[in-house]
């Protein structure tokens, strides 16, 4: 995408580029928390979970699902973040995560990606889509 002219437009890129970074940050430390109310709203009211749901109310059930079951603790590190803007509301990344998990009294270490897509929606950045891989 072409560099925006005017001061105001690239103040605003800069703005956003933060504040996606802090969602990002959020994300970890929300789910790290399990904090599920925080976390969940990092994400559209409207946002997709699955093929049949939607929802905050569903994401959180997710949430509880998979960190319940799954994980007894979790300690989330990001870096190697690329973000890369479609228009001013709207725009993808990519985000290294280096992870620990705490699974029946043993911890593992992985590092995975994630392939976000981020949407302004009433002046704030928020979580469109996020595909761990």
């Amino acid at each position: 995408m072409a560099r925006p002219a005017a001061l105001e437009a690239r103040l605003d890129r800069l703005e956003a580029l933060d504040e996606i970074r802090q969602l990002t940050a959020k994300y970890c430390l929300a789910l790290d928390m399990r904090d599920l109310d925080a976390l969940c709203g990092l994400f559209p009211e409207d946002v997709r979970v699955s093929r049949d749901e939607a929802g905050r109310r569903a994401l959180r059930r997710w949430f509880d699902q998979t960190l319940r079951v799954q994980f007894t603790g979790t300690a989330h590190v990001t870096g190697n973040h690329v973000i890369e803007f479609e228009s001013a509301d709207s725009a993808r990344g990519l985000v290294y995560s280096r992870n620990e998990h705490e699974t029946g009294g043993q911890w593992s270490a992985m590092t995975m990606m994630y392939w976000d897509r981020y949407e302004r929606i009433g002046g704030r950045w928020l979580f469109r889509r996020r595909l761990p891989l």
